[in-house]
């Protein structure tokens, strides 16, 4: 049955590790990541249309320079010769957070035309050419991300309980990934991780050089109770982590208290997130 229009949702998404390596002879900067998804989404409705014009418009007005969803749209079309569409996003993730909005778009855009135009699962080139998220994004889940963000790996990962921090503090990628550059970071095996679920961020201390905030916002975490934070991405979201169901809902008790950033607390399972 051929369809006029689809309507899907973008997770937003949270590293519980990410690990960097060397610079690729593009710039970008080999990664070792497990990823997850939060239940901060944005709604994305596509339509068809009639011609060849591609439409990109947001909620409350927004516009964004170097629009990844308007370069993977583009080359979406240009790809497989579809007709023209238009899509519309309600955004509710917030930029500049580390929470891959831009890339969690992206990524479900391409799945939303594909399914719009009964199209053969998108080439990969096309997901990863956009940005190193949008490979992730487009798959979403559970997943292990590893080079330069071509490679996803399907993840089966034990239930846990997560609290995502943010404030109007923003951080810039290439500015934390610069700084990572000149300082470096910290990278903690995999392996370790599946044993102890400590979260661990490289770029960590780049992220609290740009943007001493976030080592604010970190010590409240620790502060009301949680001895398992981390930033997220690039920042400025910082997170945290529990198997123990009591003491995570004692702690976002005393963080909701003492603060009026966002706090979005929820339980993971591979199958099913649930915002406490």
């Amino acid at each position: 049955m051929s369809l006029d229009r689809v309507v899907l949702r973008a997770s937003s998404k949270i590293n519980l590790l990410l690990n960097v390596f060397g610079k690729a002879e593009n710039g970008l900067h080999y990664l070792e990541s497990v990823v997850i998804p939060t239940p901060i989404f944005d709604v994305i409705e596509i339509k068809k249309r009639c011609g060849s014009e591609i439409k990109v418009s947001y909620s409350n007005n927004l516009h964004f320079e170097n629009d990844n969803v308007l370069k993977i749209a583009t080359k979406i079309q240009n790809y497989y010769e579809t007709s023209g569409f238009e899509i519309y996003i309600e955004k509710n993730i917030p930029e500049s957070k580390g929470l891959g909005g831009s890339s969690a778009d992206a990524g479900v855009v391409a799945k939303g035309l594909k399914k719009l135009f009964n199209l053969s699962d998108i080439n990969p080139e096309i997901l990863f050419s956009t940005g190193s998220d949008v490979t992730y994004m487009y798959y979403g889940g559970s997943k292990i991300i590893k080079g330069l963000g071509e490679t996803v790996l399907s993840l089966d990962l034990k239930p846990r309980y997560i609290c995502v921090l943010y404030d109007e503090t923003n951080s810039s990628t290439k500015k934390v990934y610069e700084k990572f550059d000149k300082i470096g970071g910290n990278n903690y095996l995999l392996e370790d991780f599946f044993k102890t679920g400590k979260l661990s961020n490289a770029l960590q201390n780049a992220a609290i050089e740009v943007e001493p905030k976030i080592q604010d916002n970190l010590n409240l975490l620790n502060d009301v109770g949680f001895n398992n934070v981390a930033v997220t991405g690039s920042g400025s979201a910082v997170i945290a982590s529990s198997f123990d169901k009591n003491e995570f809902v004692e702690c976002v008790k005393r963080l909701k208290d003492n603060t009026t950033a966002n706090a979005i607390a929820y339980h993971y399972t591979k199958s099913k997130l649930t915002t406490l």
